[in-house]
Parts: structure tokens; sequence; C-alpha cells
């Protein structure tokens, strides 16, 4: 119940607000605009007529999208408080479009979703379009805390790859810590591009980086790629992913240099299964791999090596190459040959074959 001093500062609190220029008036109904939460907008109009009518044209906008909020809280299986509570929000394949990008673009435009940390749209058709909306307020702030951003499997090309970059150029999203572009369609024009971005500074804090699974890249793209990493552009990242995609033994030579400039010292995951690589490529990653002391993962799976090349990183392996590995996927190849299983024994380093990838989505 009310009180009587509670119902006299509530009379008094219209004079007040009747009073406040009409821009202050704009940043107060701004604040209170949240379609996640329109009853704040919605009490705030009924305290009198005039605010009624000075707010009605921002009402009907709260009205539109709290109702696409709506939608989109069903196939995503947040409510809007939760979504606008949460600090992580998982799409994994949730039938999320190109509309629902823009919705989540406009609630988040808003101010609403200003504590997320994590967003995962994971198996999606978002398409280009979608990334674009997207792309458009990363670049305006409006989820400068994202930390993590997973857009696996998204139908996404080099144009939508392209409003991305632009966002990460703008410093959008600069507490960007791991992005995963798996499964999509990039190709080495759009990776050449994610290079350039790189040179220019953008995603410095990148700690685990994803770009798996895009199987039009090839070396031609992958030595742009080497030549940012060499620059230091991702002097703190410690996981990269690179799984079937067309990288071959001039690619591992790129890579090989880069690595030996110290380019990536903290890398403790490094992934390059399925992929075109041959005795010759190895030979040439080994080379770099020397100068890696906090690895403690490799994925070689599913490459074209054969005897020579498990005899090369057997003997590296033996001289103390790789100090920190835990865990090696050599292919069934290498999981049978036995001075690399006799090494891996004596190093207590897990040898295993090939590897599900079903388990990383």
């Amino acid at each position: 119940m009310r009180t009587r001093y509670q119902d006299k500062r509530a009379r008094g609190a219209i004079p007040s607000l009747l009073a406040l220029p009409e821009d202050a008036l704009s940043v107060v109904v701004r604040g209170l605009f949240n379609p996640l939460r329109p009853c704040q907008l919605v009490t705030f109009a009924c305290s009198c007529c005039v605010v009624h009518a000075y707010v009605q044209g921002e009402l009907c906008k709260l009205r539109e999208l709290h109702a696409a909020a709506r939608m989109l809280s069903l196939k995503s299986g947040y409510s809007c408080r939760d979504m606008g509570e949460a600090s992580v929000i998982s799409c994994i394949n949730k039938g999320i479009e190109p509309c629902d990008c823009s919705t989540l673009a406009r609630i988040s435009a808003s101010g609403a979703l200003s504590q997320l940390r994590d967003l995962d749209l994971t198996i999606t058709q978002i398409g280009d379009s979608g990334l674009k909306s997207l792309a458009g307020v990363f670049s305006m702030g409006f989820l400068a805390q994202l930390r993590t951003l997973s857009l696996v499997a998204g139908n996404i090309g080099n144009s939508g790859l392209s409003s991305l970059l632009k966002a990460l150029a703008s410093g959008g999203l600069a507490k960007l810590e791991a992005l995963n572009l798996a499964g999509n369609r990039i190709d080495d024009a759009g990776l050449s591009s994610f290079a350039e971005s790189l040179s220019q500074g953008a995603m410095k804090l990148l700690e685990d980086l994803n770009l798996a699974d895009n199987k039009m890249i090839s070396d031609k793209g992958f030595q742009t790629f080497t030549k940012a990493l060499s620059m230091g552009a991702l002097a703190l990242l410690e996981q990269l992913w690179l799984h079937g995609t067309q990288i071959g033994d001039p690619g591992m030579l790129f890579l090989s240099k880069a690595l030996g400039k110290g380019a990536i010292a903290y890398l403790n995951i490094l992934d390059l299964c399925n992929n075109q690589i041959s005795d010759t490529g190895l030979k040439s990653l080994i080379d770099g791999l020397l100068t890696l002391p906090h690895l403690e993962n490799v994925y070689l799976s599913g490459n074209q090596f054969g005897d020579p090349g498990m005899t090369a990183l057997s003997h590296a392996l033996g001289n103390g190459a790789m100090p920190s590995l835990q865990l090696l996927f050599a292919g069934t190849l290498g999981m049978k040959h036995p001075l690399l299983q006799s090494v891996c024994e004596s190093r207590g380093i897990n040898l295993k074959g090939n590897i599900n990838y079903y388990s990383f989505i």
C-alpha cells in the first residue's frame, strides 16, 4: 500500500517532468526504451496525459519491436527478461535467419543487450545479409563487452565477412577474444581481407581463431594470413583451428616462417587436420613447431603423410621439440608408427588417430 508521503511525491513528480526541456525528456525516454522490458516506458507514459502524448510515437515503435523480440525469444529459447539479463546467448541450430539478426540488431541498438559477453549463432542461415545487420551494431559499440562471437556454419561469404571486418576496424568489438567462422564460404580473397584487417590492428586481443571447413581457402590466401601473423598481428593467439581447408605444403612453409619469428609464441592448440599436407609440408612445419614452448595439442590427421613425415616428427619429438605437448592426433598411420609410438610413450604424450569434429559444435 502506498503511503501518504509516496502519493505526495508521485503528484509532485508530474510537474517536475513537464518542466523538463524537450531534449532532457528525450534522454529519459531513450533510457526507458527497452524492447525486452517494455513496462518501463509504458509506466512512464501513464504518468499523465501530456507525457503519454509526448511518447506516443516511441510507444508504437516499442510495441512493434517487442513483438519481434517475442518471436525471437520463441526461436532462441530465452524469455525476453532472460535475454535482457544474459551474459551468454546461445542459439545453436535454432533456425535463426537474417530477419532474426535484424531484430537482434535493433534490440542491441536500444542498449538492452549491453551486458552480453558471448554470442553463439552456430548452424544458422543468417548469410551475408544477417551478418551485415549485426555488423552495424558492432560498429556502433552497442555490444562492446562481447568476448566470444561464434558464427559457425552460417552460410557467410566474403561480403558478410567484409561487413564484420569493418566493424572490427571501428573498434566496436575491441574486447573480442574468440572468433569462430568455421564452416562458411570464405575463400582466399576473404582470407586476404581478413589478413589486411589484422595487419591494421584489428583483433589484437584475439586468443582463439577458428577458420576451419572454409573449403575454398588455399595456400594463396593462407600466405597473406601468415604474413599478418609474422607482423605480430595475433601475438596473444592461443588456439588456431584450420581443419578442412585446401592448405598444402606451400602453406606449411609460410606458417613455419611465421612461427620461426615467434609470431604466436603462446599457441597451445594447432589444428591442421584434413588438409592437403604431405611429408614435405610436415617437415617444413616441424621447423616452426620447434619455437612453440606452450603447444599442448596438435591435430594432424587426415593429411597425406607417409613414413618419412612420421619419422621426421618422431625425431623432432625425441629431441625435445614441443616440450609441453600432451595430445597428438597423427592419423591411422601415426598410431601404427613404431618410432612415434615409442617417443610419445616415453614423453607421456597421448597419441591418437583421427578426430570427430562434431564434438566441437
